[in-house]
């Protein structure tokens, strides 16, 4: 199991329209065709004042190779919209996460 984990750092000035956006649009536009599933939205808890707002979104997804056939599907084209939308007011950086048995 992989968790496919994008760490958001957002502007003060739009961080309720941001939520909302992900929320009604983003998150129900990835798990539109049940790769990702078992979604979470999490704040990273840090000093705001020096950090900003963080927030990561989590999906999991089986394998890698099911993430990157969907990246390609509709993936990217999906998460340019945050940069369309956004610009440099919401910045991010994925990390794949391996689940480990333990």
């Amino acid at each position: 199991m992989i968790i496919y984990n994008t760490t958001y750092q957002i502007e003060a000035s739009i961080l309720e329209d941001v939520l909302y956006w992900f929320k009604s649009s983003l998150i129900p536009k990835i798990m539109d065709d049940g790769t990702l599933t078992n979604v979470r939205l999490l704040r990273v808890m840090v000093n705001e004042e020096e950090m900003g707002h963080c927030y990561s979104l989590q999906f999991n997804v089986s394998n890698e190779d099911l993430l990157n056939d969907w990246f390609s599907r509709c993936g990217s084209k999906i998460l340019s919209e945050i940069n369309l939308k956004y610009q440099s007011k919401v910045l991010g950086f994925t990390t794949l996460l391996e689940v480990i048995d333990i």
